[in-house]
């Protein structure tokens, strides 16, 4: 070894070893305990306590920022423990809407035109259904049937009251005014309780047999249940739980429905 590399060695040595003796000098003033005590802890040879001078030392209160400084960072996650999220506040108000359950929604609705073939295909463009029995005569007769037939799905299309009655009834809503029923008693109350806002959840339906151009679909509306106030992610609400009964022109039923919507306040707007 060249003199000037061995004088560059002891430079270095000489160098960690003062670090390290002003390092362990820090940490026995911190530690508030005799030299000699601290002195027989520390068995790491000097020359690593230059790269292991940053070690927690047991001190009062007072030194807790200096250890902080002195104390590497941690190799695990920056974000700590999950912190429990606070439950959400719903609204104090309680609604008693169980009167509502089992009863009448609305008039009978008839569908204002029978079921033709025009309605069927606009349909089944609209879905992209390319089912030939829906509006080839000929295809739907070689199944077996006497002709084309309507979509089971589009059951509900037919009793539809069109935007004009829509219409109709949002200004009643605006103008704080309900009908002599069920249905429009119920979402009165709901908007004057702040539940404002609509969302349709889910819809199930049973076929009990097939629809042909011609006939006259009327539905039954029914109130089948009104839940009790849910905490939801778009905000408190009812769930409402309407039950129809699609029959033909003779009475025979055609299909049965279950269909749920939500009325809530939305959440950013709660309180």
């Amino acid at each position: 070894m060249t003199s000037a590399k061995y004088a560059r060695r002891r430079a270095r040595i000489v160098a960690c070893a003062s670090v390290s003796a002003k390092c362990i000098e820090v940490s026995f003033r911190q530690a508030q305990v005799k030299p000699d005590v601290a002195a027989s802890r520390c068995s790491v040879p000097v020359g690593a306590l230059s790269r292991q001078c940053r070690f927690r030392s047991v001190g009062s209160r007072d030194d807790r920022s200096v250890r902080r400084r002195q104390t590497p960072r941690s190799r695990g996650p920056r974000w700590g423990p999950l912190r429990r999220r606070r439950p959400t506040t719903v609204h104090a108000q309680q609604l008693d809407l169980d009167a509502f359950g089992g009863v009448e929604a609305e008039p009978p609705r008839v569908a204002r035109y029978a079921v033709n073939e025009a309605m069927i295909r606009n349909w089944v463009e609209a879905v992209d259904d390319r089912n030939p029995v829906y509006v080839d005569a000929d295809a739907a007769r070689a199944t077996g049937r006497e002709g084309i037939i309507c979509p089971p799905a589009m059951i509900s299309t037919w009793v539809m009251n069109g935007y004009r009655r829509w219409r109709e009834v949002q200004a009643l809503r605006e103008a704080g005014q309900r009908e002599d029923f069920a249905y429009s008693r119920l979402m009165s109350l709901l908007d004057e309780a702040g539940f404002t806002s609509v969302v349709a959840t889910d819809v199930s339906q049973r076929y009990l047999r097939e629809l042909r151009p011609g006939d006259r679909i009327t539905c039954f509306f029914t109130i089948d249940s009104v839940s009790p106030l849910k905490q939801t992610a778009l905000g408190p609400g009812h769930f409402v739980t309407l039950s129809k009964r699609y029959v033909d022109g003779d009475g025979v039923p055609v299909a049965e429905e279950d269909f749920r919507l939500l009325r809530f306040r939305p959440a950013n707007k709660d309180g």
